[in-house]
């Protein structure tokens, strides 16, 4: 061992010791660098994959958004047609048969129309 110790403290072994040293700081500096750009690149992921969430997010609440408004008009369609029905009903004459002529049913038929 202290033969070993000798040899590298000395002469050629100097040199063979500060190559290693060397060698091993350069490891040290590439190993610490890749790990940087590593997190780097996986902070930059995470911010591109938030903002994307993100705008799915907008998107989901635009949709949202759009199909209550679609159904609020499809309600008050539905509430229109109901009353036309309703009044068209009541202006037909109330007798036991079938009165209903062809301006009748043409009558309903327009009601959709409108």
């Amino acid at each position: 061992m202290l033969a070993a110790l000798a040899f590298f403290t000395k002469g050629v072994g100097r040199y063979i010791t500060a190559a290693v040293l060397g060698f091993a700081l350069c490891a040290g500096v590439y190993v610490a660098g890749y790990r940087a750009s590593t997190k780097a690149h996986e902070v930059d992921r995470i911010k591109m994959e938030r903002a994307a969430a993100l705008r799915d997010l907008r998107a989901a609440e635009d949709a949202a958004t759009n199909a209550e408004r679609l159904m609020s008009e499809a309600n008050r369609r539905s509430v229109e047609a109901r009353k036309k029905a309703e009044d068209y009903a009541a202006s037909l004459p109330a007798s036991g048969g079938c009165a209903l002529t062809g301006d009748d049913l043409n009558r309903l038929r327009n009601i959709r129309q409108r």
